[in-house]
């Protein structure tokens, strides 16, 4: 079944020359559009012709092809033969009852199989350049903390290096200890050399541009430029700038700023709450934001800015450099708001923290979300297709039934033949002097009568019980052979 039935990465395959296998199909279905129905089994043939046209063709080119070229035959049809309207609209009701609409349901369900198959492989790209961008940032971040590391305990060691160094030239000690203490001097400098060639090791050619490298640890300042830039900041709890540092100051200044920053760029307008939790070992950081009427739910990344980052990463960078601080974060939408919770520990008591807990997965859990979101829009989106399918018909076979009744009335009113009219019609009247309309109805009689047959309608009234009778007037020799009323049932007896 799988290489008879092409599946949805297959649809854009070569569709011309059209193969045999989707051409012999669409053949037998415009052939079976323009006959007329005989049988119960012709009508079901024609809907299994629909059904298997349509799971051939995806894309439902032939099948589409097929119909107009019906629609073109009958209308040929229609000019060129003495074909009626209402005889070529019958039959086009019983195709689109058992042709059209078996047809479009199985070419619904196979676009909405496709649909959903689509929209989940998009997914499934988008999170895989979504995590590799993600391990780009850490491996960025690392780097910059790297760097960071370099800087100062490459100036601390430099500074221990140079009271060394001075301890060497202290005529005061002995040779041993001067030994000592160039060797000491000596193993710190050779310390400092392979902290720079380890750092140079994890560096890209480009300079890292994820963050400054002034370490800005103010964040008193920091709130006071969102207020100035017109961001309505509300503090609760402030430690101080003593007590941050002792957590971290540029780690803390980072959680702040990229919490005011991602409040601000998703729901500018909105107030923004800063809280300050200072458990003694560890401070807790909790920056809270109203969503907004249009708060885009695309993650929860931000940017930063006091720095170049656009790449809608900034969340995950902070949690890179919160996991390397030893501490925690969540971040996330709950009731209407969107919440940044980091712990910090204090600056001795990290190395007991910081290997615990594995790392945090990048994916947020509004990226989630938003992945469940997507694919469920996609099957509503498809389930619009099967209702379209049904829809669509169903207007068509409407219209078409209404356009009957109204072709049939209107015949029926040029054709009709008034009652006292014919009851003064006796077998053998002249015809010359019979009085009738000037047209008559296009009758099909199965029953075969003698001499010369005119139809003419008894009512052009749908509601009268008469409406679908005709009156048949045969003449013979220039005379009136027989005049009766006859129903649809007497004029097709093996049709009744």
């Amino acid at each position: 079944m799988a290489s008879l039935f092409p599946s949805h990465e297959r649809v854009t395959a070569r569709t011309w020359p059209p193969r045999p296998r989707e051409a012999l199909p669409a053949v037998c279905f415009v052939a079976m559009l323009l006959l007329p129905a005989v049988s119960v089994l012709f009508v079901l043939g024609l809907a299994a012709a629909a059904v298997l046209l349509a799971l051939l063709d995806p894309r439902g080119r032939y099948g589409t092809l097929a119909l107009l070229c019906a629609v073109m035959v009958a209308a040929v049809l229609l000019i060129l033969t003495d074909v009626s309207l209402q005889q070529v609209l019958v039959v086009a009701a019983v195709d689109v009852t058992f042709g059209v609409l078996p047809w479009l349901l199985a070419f619904a369900w196979r676009a909405r199989r496709w649909v959903v198959a689509r929209e989940a492989a998009d997914v499934e790209r988008e999170e895989r350049a979504r995590q590799r961008d993600a391990d780009i940032v850490r491996a960025r971040e690392r780097t910059h903390l790297a760097q960071e590391l370099h800087d100062d305990l490459g100036h601390a060691l430099s500074l221990v290096a140079l009271n060394l160094g001075r301890l060497e030239l202290d005529r005061s000690l002995d040779g041993s200890q001067r030994s000592a203490i160039a060797t000491s001097r000596q193993h710190v400098a050779d310390a400092v050399a392979r902290l720079g060639a380890s750092v140079e090791s994890l560096r890209d050619d480009a300079v890292p541009s994820l963050a400054s490298q002034h370490q800005n640890t103010d964040v008193v300042a920091l709130i006071d430029a969102a207020r100035s830039a017109g961001a309505t900041v509300e503090v609760a709890d402030d430690p101080g700038p003593d007590r941050l540092a002792e957590f971290g100051g540029p780690t803390v200044h980072r959680v702040v700023q990229e919490g005011i920053t991602n409040a601000v760029k998703h729901a500018p307008g909105e107030p923004v709450r800063v809280g300050f939790d200072d458990e003694g070992r560890w401070l807790r950081i909790t920056v809270t934001n109203d969503l907004g009427p249009k708060r885009a739910r695309d993650g929860a990344g931000g940017g930063d800015a006091a720095a170049s980052d656009e790449s809608g990463y900034g969340l995950v960078a902070l949690r890179e450099r919160v996991r390397l601080a030893g501490g925690t974060i969540r971040a996330g939408e709950h009731e209407g708001r969107f919440t940044l919770a980091v712990g910090v520990p204090r600056l001795g008591n990290r190395a007991a923290v910081a290997t615990s807990g594995p790392a945090p997965d990048p994916r947020t859990p509004t990226a989630a979300v938003e992945t469940y979101r997507r694919l469920a829009r996609a099957r509503r989106r498809s389930a619009m297709y099967l209702w379209a399918a049904l829809v669509v018909p169903a207007v068509a076979l409407v219209a078409i039934v209404v356009l009957v009744q109204v072709l049939g009335m209107y015949e029926a009113n040029r054709a009709e033949l008034a009652t006292d009219v014919f009851a003064e019609i006796d077998v053998g009247d002249r015809r010359a002097g019979v009085t009738l309309p000037e047209y008559e109805l296009d009758v099909h009689d199965d029953t075969d009568p003698a001499g010369e047959c005119h139809y003419y309608a008894v009512t052009s009234n749908p509601l009268d019980n008469g409406y679908g009778d005709s009156y048949r007037i045969c003449f013979a020799n220039g005379a009136v052979l027989s005049a009766e009323q006859l129903t649809p049932d007497q004029l097709s007896p093996e049709r009744s």
